[in-house]
């Protein structure tokens, strides 16, 4: 996308405004594609989307659950999101206490900055 400055971009039709619309290029450029791809993949990365507590199932997240001790009918009164708080929260413990089960994927750490 380009941004313009005349026609459309200039709502005054004198060039003394602008306005911000976006113009969608006439051709679609081939490399892009391939860059996007590349580009989902690293974000992706950056962010841990692998590791989503949110796309688990609640049968999946029971079974976490009962790998960190927590009993089953305690894990059947807690809904959803609960249970991913708790996974969470437990897994963030784990992982500050130096415990290696695996679970640390889940934990939540500072934030890394790109600057």
């Amino acid at each position: 996308a380009m941004m313009r400055l005349t026609g459309l971009g200039d709502p005054s039709g004198k060039g003394e405004a602008y306005n911000f619309l976006r113009e969608q290029d006439a051709k679609p450029n081939k490399g892009t594609g391939n860059s996007d791809g590349a580009l989902n993949a690293q974000i992706k990365k950056i962010t841990g989307t692998e590791n989503d507590l949110r796309k688990l199932t609640m049968k999946q997240m029971a079974s976490l659950l009962r790998s960190y001790g927590m009993k089953q009918n305690d894990i059947d009164t807690l809904k959803r999101w609960d249970r991913v708080h708790c996974i969470r929260d437990l897994s963030t413990k784990a992982a500050s206490d130096g415990m290696g089960d695996g679970m640390e994927k889940y934990a939540r750490g500072e934030k890394m900055k790109l600057s």
